[in-house]
């Protein structure tokens, strides 16, 4: 009896985290981190938030010094380098958030499995939450911010686990 409880504690004890047990992701957005880096004195932070059993994620995308009517779309994008495949758009042309005549604003809002319409190219990935959480740990993911003068992105930000 004393060796077979403590062979099963052990099993409980290397047993891996799933990959989505982090449920908080942050990006400080800035011109740096577009590729290819741009001169903007434009900033943000995204912040995203696993919510519902890893099946909807809450996002709040701010920015200051970006001329709100002048954004074109906020992504959530895959990069591993230069070339970026767009997942998930949060906002676009027609959308609110981000906009009107003032220097700084945010967008909040949720979005599940069936909103992420990109990533079909990328191996090993499903267009489902679970991947994304996924290729976000693994450090592949950024949001990014385009402008009209800006249309390759004004500014962006890695994803990272915590606040």
């Amino acid at each position: 009896m004393i060796s077979l409880a403590l062979i099963t504690a052990a099993t409980v004890t290397i047993m891996p985290t799933p990959s989505f047990a982090q449920n908080q992701f942050t990006a400080v957005l800035n011109g740096a981190s577009v590729f290819p880096p741009v001169t903007t004195n434009a900033t943000g932070k995204a912040v995203l938030d696993l919510i519902g059993n890893v099946q909807v994620m809450k996002y709040n995308v701010s920015g200051t010094n970006i001329k709100g009517s002048n954004v074109h779309t906020v992504v959530i994008t895959h990069s591993t380098g230069g070339r970026f495949t767009d997942l998930v758009s949060l906002r676009s042309g027609t959308q609110q958030g981000l906009t009107g005549n003032k220097t700084s604003g945010s967008m909040v809002g949720n979005f599940t499995s069936k909103d992420i319409t990109g990533g079909g190219n990328i191996p090993g990935f499903k267009k489902d939450m679970p991947s994304l959480v996924k290729d976000i740990i693994n450090g592949n993911v950024f949001v990014k911010v385009t402008s009209v003068k800006f249309p390759l992105g004004e500014i962006a930000g890695k994803l990272k686990s915590g606040p």
